[in-house]
């Protein structure tokens, strides 16, 4: 009977080492094959690496239709509504306010025809707190505070915080760029301001 214990406790551990050495050799498989799957397509090695038995990516199946690109006739377009109150009405005059002939001023009129063109603005708003500072009748000097969350010598606020976050966490962004964006916010806002003046 110890015999037999013995027995199954050797054939026990030899079965656990049979598993431990196939559980590498499965690794070691997945290593490999990873490896061979790799090419000048999805990794960064060069095309003459590239195996010369392996099979091109398949072309597309497509079949051309014979269609000029882009929209084709009848389509229903596709268009921006007009907004109902914009935030300015810019009034085109006339390139003459004096009569030819007459030498009397043209009475015009507003035509129903409009244009709206939809522009962006984007504005950098700097808040500048201070504190003060008084003695009382007492003879003991007293200071305001600032507000919680004001803590360094220059920060953003809530809103320049979330730009932030937008541009590098969803935009994917890198962070030298975003920080140069925000830095020169006003600069470009200026020239943004000077090129877009035409359109009021």
């Amino acid at each position: 009977m110890k015999r037999l214990r013995e027995r199954v406790a050797e054939q026990a551990a030899i079965i656990e080492g049979q598993t431990a050495t196939i559980e590498q050799m499965h690794e070691c498989i997945q290593e490999f094959e990873a490896r061979l799957a790799k090419d000048s397509h999805n990794s960064s090695r060069p095309p003459p690496s590239d195996s010369p038995f392996k099979k091109p990516p398949p072309r597309s199946r497509r079949q051309p239709s014979g269609r000029k690109p882009g929209g084709q006739p009848g389509r229903r377009g596709v268009i921006r509504f007009l907004v109902d109150a914009p935030d300015q009405c810019m009034i085109i005059p006339l390139p003459g306010d004096l009569c030819v002939r007459g030498g009397t001023e043209i009475a015009t009129t507003v035509l129903a025809e409009r244009r709206p063109v939809v522009e962006v603005v984007i504005q950098r708003e700097v808040i500048e707190y201070r504190i003060v500072s008084r003695i009382c009748a007492c003879g003991r000097a007293q200071r305001s505070t600032f507000p919680a969350g004001i803590e360094a010598p220059v920060q953003y606020g809530p809103s320049g915080s979330a730009v932030a976050v937008y541009m590098t966490q969803y935009q994917l962004l890198p962070y030298q760029h975003t920080a140069g964006v925000l830095k020169s916010w006003p600069a470009w806002r200026s020239h943004w301001i000077r090129s877009s003046a035409p359109y009021g």
